[in-house]
């Protein structure tokens, strides 16, 4: 499905399965341009914009202004783009000023998923995951190529369950009113940073990324210049784990990296209270091999 350029309302939208919707298009000639000719999903502050059904593709769009927050008119988690199936792309696309509460600009639940090339931008979630709401079964997401910045209320990236990639993208300036200003990882998260920088965010407890039951992996990364109460760069609880290997840890703010008290009695001489910190290995090691798990990505060098 082609679709020219122009603001279009009446909302939600339902993508049936099997449908591939592009944007971007001028009406003439139908040459396409997603800058010079935008199409335009507008919420207009009331409605969730744009769910989709099945597999398929949503390509250069403007998804702008959904409404998920709960009462009248209409309720639901979702604000921005809810993808509720697999095999799902969502590329060259901007999502932004779209409010929920699990998801103010995308909620994915859904395996094979694949999230790349978009801005998401300026959108609030009441909960969890003001730019993203990331739920993995077993085959994942792969978010790769964003630019995630300046979403409040939830942070940056929510993620939970088994299987998920988020690489060669930027996550910045998004805020947390509790925990994850960047990322939060809960639910058993096995979540891998390939690739990325994560820098300028703020929550009460892990600034750059926290980690709640969960076992993330961040490879050839930068944490820097977050903020936090606890944990600036990284916040770890009791049952959690993480594994960095080529990652840059730097000008987070006072208590750069905090792990819960089980785990901080397996390493008594670790300093939690440095203000500046440079990938403090006294936590955090990578394999003397290199090795990184099977779902490797790619442009991963080890």
């Amino acid at each position: 499905m082609l679709v020219a350029e122009g603001v279009y309302h009446a909302y939600p939208l339902i993508l049936p399965a099997w449908t591939d919707l592009y944007g971007g298009f001028e009406p003439n000639g139908w040459t396409r341009d997603i800058w010079a000719h935008s199409t335009v999903l507008d919420g207009r502050d009331s409605n969730p914009v744009l769910k989709v059904k099945g597999p398929g593709r949503v390509d250069g769009l403007v998804v702008r202004r959904g409404c998920g927050l709960p009462g009248p008119p209409h309720h639901s988690d979702q604000a921005g783009i809810g993808v509720l199936a697999s095999d799902v792309e969502i590329s060259n696309s901007f999502i932004l000023d779209n409010r929920g509460m699990f998801g103010g600009g995308m909620r994915v639940a859904g395996e094979r998923v694949e999230v790349r090339n978009n801005a998401v931008a300026r959108n609030f979630a009441g909960d969890y995951g003001g730019g993203m709401f990331i739920v993995g079964s077993g085959e994942g997401v792969d978010i790769h190529h964003n630019l995630i910045r300046f979403n409040l209320g939830g942070g940056g990236v929510y993620h939970r369950g088994e299987g998920g990639i988020l690489a060669d993208s930027i996550v910045s300036g998004n805020l947390a009113g509790a925990e994850g200003g960047g990322i939060l990882c809960s639910g058993d998260s096995d979540l891998t940073l390939v690739n990325s920088v994560v820098s300028g965010n703020r929550a009460a407890c892990g600034g750059a990324l926290c980690a709640s039951d969960a076992t993330p992996l961040l490879v050839n990364s930068t944490l820097a210049d977050n903020s936090a109460k606890e944990g600036g760069a990284l916040w770890l609880d009791a049952d959690s784990h993480a594994r960095l290997v080529n990652t840059l840890v730097a000008n987070n703010t006072r208590r750069g990296i905090y792990v819960a008290d089980a785990h901080r009695d397996r390493h008594p001489d670790a300093d939690t209270d440095a203000d500046r910190n440079l990938y403090p290995d006294k936590y955090f090691r990578a394999d003397p091999d290199g090795q990184l798990p099977p779902h490797r990505h790619p442009n991963a060098d080890g």
